[in-house]
């Protein structure tokens, strides 16, 4: 392989000298491949404006050399550049997409200090899962945290399909250690998602049918009806449900030190009457829901069985435990709840929570303002 694979060249100054610079090895795999860097490639959008242009200039905005208009640029070598422009060309086809993947890989870029495209190359599972677990010790959210790892895995098939790399580094543990389900992810992207009143009906006939275990039927309609969390649902007690004069309250440790009062609705009730005479005794103690071991159920098996739910309306990819949790807020103010109301029983700090995050449809407005033309001088 000849040296004229190496794209910067190593002059004497000590600029040139810091810049990264792929290794001859993958320069020579990448041009037998892809070619030089910096050829026309690419379509034109149908709406007229040029995709190459736009991709390129986010490319450069993001990976290229830094100016005063750029000064977010990492400074990156020129492979580098050309094979995340061909990679987004090819696997993005919205500007809000590759603009998102370019943000994800310059953070990615820029955490990690791999500036080039033989460092991208030599990235392991180690590396990808330090810096995962990185990002779950800054506190961000689970399903954030899968849009980078599933941005790394995109970009690493792109590398491995092309054999610049043996085998890519987001591995089958990898996926298994950081796992949200595909409904999460949409919800991080800004889609979300809400069963119809007629969807969910048909979730709270499947939830008492006889075929549907007690403990999933019941754990169901608490989110669904009440707007529970999985991780609340799954928390709960024996003593936190309270029968008095015909009426059944929960009374849910919320977020914190917060908590709520929550009267279940007549179907709810059902469910735990059901659960009760089939799944354990009614002055037993403990948890809400007893496992099959003795103990709480995680709350995994709260979301899974969320996830059975979603099957029976055909949208088992799209809805998410917490969606359940949506519906019900979405339904309330349907039918004619305050948005106070809904709030105090969600446990939102804020009623700007519950309007952006958790409604998907709006009352239309039943009344008007009453001013007419009538008695005009």
């Amino acid at each position: 392989m000849s040296e004229k694979y190496k794209l910067l060249d190593t002059g004497s100054s000590g600029e040139a000298s810091k810049r990264p610079r792929c290794s001859v090895e993958i320069a020579y795999l990448y041009v037998h491949k892809e070619g030089q860097p910096g050829a026309d490639l690419g379509a034109t959008l149908p709406t007229g404006r040029d995709r190459r242009r736009l991709i390129r200039e986010t490319v450069r905005a993001l990976f290229g050399s830094r100016t005063a208009g750029t000064p977010a640029a990492l400074n990156c070598e020129a492979y580098l550049q050309d094979a995340l422009y061909r990679w987004m060309l090819g696997t993005c086809h919205s500007e809000d997409s590759w603009s998102s993947y370019a943000t994800r890989l310059w953070r990615w870029v820029r955490d990690t200090g791999r500036r080039s495209l033989s460092a991208q190359t030599d990235a392991g599972p180690r590396v990808v899962a330090d810096w995962l677990y990185t990002l779950e010790a800054e506190g961000r959210a689970p399903r954030t945290i899968v849009t980078y790892r599933e941005t790394l895995r995109s970009w690493y098939t792109w590398l491995f399909d092309r054999d610049l790399i043996r085998r890519s580094p987001i591995t089958r543990d990898i996926r298994r250690l950081h796992r949200v389900d595909r409904g999460a992810v949409q919800k991080a992207n800004g889609r979300r998602q809400a069963l119809t009143l007629a969807e969910a009906q048909r979730v709270a006939q499947w939830a008492l049918a006889p075929t549907t275990s007690p403990e999933a039927g019941l754990s169901v309609l608490l989110q669904v009806t009440a707007g529970l969390r999985s991780q609340e649902v799954a928390a709960l007690e024996r003593r936190h449900l309270v029968e008095r004069e015909g009426l059944v309250t929960l009374t849910v440790p919320g977020k914190g030190q917060r908590t709520r009062s929550v009267r279940l609705e007549p179907i709810a009730v059902a469910a735990w009457r059901r659960y009760v005479a089939e799944r354990r005794r009614q002055g037993e103690r403990g948890p809400l829901l007893v496992a099959p071991g003795g103990g709480h159920y995680g709350r995994r098996s709260v979301q899974r069985w969320a996830k059975e739910a979603a099957e029976v309306v055909g949208r088992r990819l799209e809805i998410s435990s917490h969606d359940l949790r949506k519906t019900a807020a979405t339904q309330l103010l349907l039918r004619g709840a305050s948005i106070e109301q809904v709030q105090e029983l969600l446990g939102h700090a804020s009623a700007d929570t519950t309007l952006t995050c958790y409604v998907t449809d709006r009352k239309p407005l039943g009344v008007t303002t009453g001013i007419t033309a009538e008695g005009k001088p």
